[in-house]
């Protein structure tokens, strides 16, 4: 069996096409397919479209709906629907059509055919967004490849197909700030990607936005990485050294050439620029105390309202 997991948020006219897509899907190709069709909190009427389209199929294939009593994000929306899967593949996919599913077919190949591949991640050959969205994700793609030390995470995509087995691993790596990708990073033994065309977007603007897209880098790094600790210990060490050396001056002047110390300006900057390292060390080890309290209270990554 082949699990089909589909995050949903206000998309209410491109599930019906995406349910259309995959029903041909499955004719063609005869797969035992289950959908499930998780609505992360939506705000308009995805829900009642879930209930519909698993009335209008429930003889054509399993399909199960999974709503969330509000909304969590892609990622936990992704794990609901993971949670319940009972395919041996398992694959998760957009709800924006962006996704198509002519692919699911090379994703199944890869990783029914060849026993070393577990994970396999569909990328988007011809990206197209706005200039300053592509100048943020290098950016951001720059600096997680300098934190986390390698270029693995620079090829991930919400389309992606992986092996139950993994699933088995991901009970250990739960915790409150889950990252699917960061998971499959951490445990994936050999992933291997494949290249696609997606079609612009039909309906509606992406949920994805340029401030989310930040803080899951962020949550990346400090979940993989203790480099940002590091490098603040590595600062404030250097600014220590520079702080010994102004002190030893400002005292050889006074004692050697008799020259006071001058400049309530002076004194002051320097004093603002060591608070500032400070501030600047005591907020990154800040941010790993408050990722440690978040795994020791273990708070639930959902909560399911209805399944059907």
């Amino acid at each position: 069996m082949i699990s089909i997991i589909i995050p949903a948020f206000n998309s209410n006219k491109s599930l019906f096409i995406l349910a259309a897509q995959l029903k041909q899907l499955k004719k063609r190709h005869n797969y035992n397919l289950e959908i499930i069709f998780v609505d992360d909190g939506s705000t308009k009427n995805t829900w009642n479209v879930i209930k519909k389209i698993k009335k209008l199929n429930s003889n054509k294939f399993k399909i199960i709906g999974i709503k969330l009593d509000k909304n969590y994000g892609q990622h936990y929306a992704q794990l609901a629907g993971i949670d319940n899967a009972k395919g041996k593949i398992i694959i998760t996919m957009d709800d924006d059509l962006q996704h198509p599913t002519k692919y699911i077919p090379k994703i199944f190949k890869e990783l029914n055919n060849k026993k070393s591949v577990d994970l396999v991640y569909a990328l988007d050959k011809n990206i197209s967004r706005n200039p300053i969205r592509i100048l943020f994700s290098l950016i951001l793609k720059t600096v997680l490849k300098f934190f986390l030390g390698n270029d693995k995470f620079d090829k991930t995509s919400s389309f992606c197909g992986f092996k139950s087995s993994l699933k088995k691993d991901m009970k250990k790596y739960r915790f409150s700030n889950f990252n699917l990708d960061s998971f499959f990073i951490n445990y994936a033994k050999n992933i291997k990607n494949i290249y696609i065309d997606s079609p612009p977007r039909k309906f509606g603007k992406t949920n994805y936005s340029t401030s989310k897209l930040f803080k899951t880098s962020f949550d990346l790094i400090f979940e993989s990485s203790n480099l940002p600790l590091k490098i603040s210990n590595f600062v404030g060490i250097l600014f220590s050294l520079v702080g010994i050396l102004i002190f030893l001056y400002v005292v050889l002047e006074f004692y050697i050439y008799g020259i006071e110390v001058k400049g309530f300006v002076f004194l002051s900057s320097i004093i603002s620029i060591f608070f500032g390292i400070q501030f600047f060390a005591l907020t990154i080890m800040g941010s790993y105390l408050y990722k440690i309290i978040e795994k020791l209270y273990a708070k639930p990554n959902y909560k399911v309202e209805k399944k059907i």
